[in-house]
């Protein structure tokens, strides 16, 4: 037979060899996989009735949700499982990917630009070793359970790139360890530092890295679930974090260098949480205690610093609640907290030390399935230990009462998403709260505020609500 008689049969065996190999090894690699597409979001547009846009008019650090500003995060996730076993499991990653999009939206600005963030960018492994054993690397939003009416994560909510592991003690996940260590850093002068500096080629200047000061963050997190009836259970929660941030030197404006102290900071925390199983039904109560650099959270720039230029002396403690009850037609959502923020200066008049509280009930009633009412009544207030500049005391507070008809397309339930707004804010504020602003501001100026609009938010194939 000549040559050019055997090319198509060597070609046709040479093809059939390929794809079995290729079947062979995609059988080896991954028994199954799947691509998913999520996403949180909400968009409102409002007025203040008086001619002017809506704007949120909280006075506390975490007020309620009724009237927060637009924004959405897209997330993108990739699920394997593979076809290799350790006794009862099976391996598997998981790579995520959340973009997060900010506005104000081109629609209300005219410009052609957005306020983008990468909130998660990291991969998931678990099986390997035994069934209840996992492990993450990358940039992470790393957090618990929320108090959602005021968009909250009060025990643990962790921005870092870094990694960790959790351990299922059993085969049910009852209990569990979590182990996460992380750096995070602000562009702020207590962290980073950039100067020109002359050019190595001699001609110019080029911008050299003169301070460095990445915040090292250890985290440790217990949980145990002691399961009641049917589908009800006890949740208890074991929390805690070490902040760390190495020393520096500062250049200042007129080119003199100034030390930067080592920071540290510890956080321990608590929380007891029961749910029925059915309908969203829970409440949560959360504990938290925070010192040195950890009491100012993780992105932000210290202020008010002891003698010492350090933190050492600052302070934090926080209570707060969370739940949802449902029966029949009627649902209530609550959510509150009181914090109490000591500064490390010592000043026993300083306005960076304050106690401040929220609380927060949203009672509603579903008429069928897909339409329903709900209800809003607010109450926060701020107490600093400073005064202003006629000698008060700085005591601010303020009342809001909302009313949002609304359309749930998914069905009942308070957490039922996406959810079609009609939305009315009427806030009511003391002197002690408009003097928290600065004079020019509309707010100073008014002791009641209007905001109607409309609004939508949705949640979908994601955790990150």
């Amino acid at each position: 037979m000549k040559s050019s008689a055997l090319r198509p049969a060597i070609f046709a065996l040479s093809a059939s060899l390929t794809l079995a190999l290729v079947s062979t090894a995609e059988t080896a690699r991954a028994d199954a996989g799947e691509f998913s597409f999520g996403s949180y979001g909400r968009v409102i547009s409002a007025s203040d009735l008086r001619g002017g846009s809506g704007r949120q008019a909280n006075i506390v650090s975490h007020g309620t949700r009724i009237d927060e500003s637009t924004y959405a995060e897209l997330q993108l996730e990739r699920k394997d499982r593979y076809a290799a076993d350790y006794g009862d499991g099976k391996i598997w990653t998981k790579i995520v990917t959340t973009i997060a999009i900010a506005g104000p939206l081109f629609h209300e600005t005219g410009q052609f630009d957005a306020k983008l963030a990468i909130r998660n960018l990291y991969a998931e492994t678990g099986g390997i070793f035994y069934k209840g054993f996992s492990a993450w690397v990358g940039s992470r939003m790393y957090r618990g359970d929320d108090v959602y009416l005021l968009d909250f994560w009060p025990l643990d909510n962790i921005n870092t790139v870094g990694g960790g592991v959790k351990l299922a003690l059993d085969d049910d996940e009852k209990t569990t360890l979590a182990f996460h260590a992380g750096l995070g850093r602000a562009l702020d002068p207590f962290s980073f530092q950039q100067r020109p500096s002359s050019s190595p080629t001699g001609f110019g200047a080029t911008d050299v890295i003169t301070l460095d000061r990445p915040r090292l963050i250890v985290s440790g997190k217990a949980t145990h679930i002691e399961k009641m009836g049917e589908s009800g259970g006890l949740k208890f929660v074991a929390y805690g974090e070490q902040h760390s941030i190495a020393k520096g030197n500062r250049t200042t404006d007129s080119g003199d260098k100034e030390l930067l102290p080592a920071e540290r900071g510890t956080v321990v925390g608590a929380q007891l949480g029961y749910f029925t199983g059915k309908r969203d039904t829970f409440v949560n109560l959360f504990l938290r205690y925070a010192t040195g650099i950890a009491a100012y959270g993780d992105k932000t720039l210290p202020s008010a610093l002891a003698a010492d230029h350090t933190t050492n002396g600052a302070h934090e403690a926080l209570v707060a609640l969370s739940a949802n009850y449902e029966n029949g037609p009627f649902g209530v959502i609550v959510g509150g907290y009181l914090r109490g923020f000591r500064d490390a200066s010592g000043n026993a008049y300083s306005r960076n030390t304050y106690n401040e509280g929220t609380l927060v009930v949203r009672p509603q009633v579903w008429m069928g399935d897909h339409v329903g009412v709900a209800g809003e009544v607010s109450y926060q207030a701020l107490a600093a230990a400073g005064v202003d500049d006629a000698g008060t005391p700085i005591r601010g507070h303020l009342w809001r009462l909302g009313l949002m008809p609304f359309l749930t397309p998914a069905g009942k339930g308070s957490f039922t998403r996406p959810q079609f707004r009609l939305i009315y804010a009427y806030t009511a504020r003391n002197d002690g709260a408009r003097a928290l602003y600065a004079p020019d501001d509309r707010f100073a100026r008014r002791s009641d505020e209007h905001f109607f609009g409309v609004g939508v938010e949705w949640w979908f194939n994601s955790s990150y609500r």
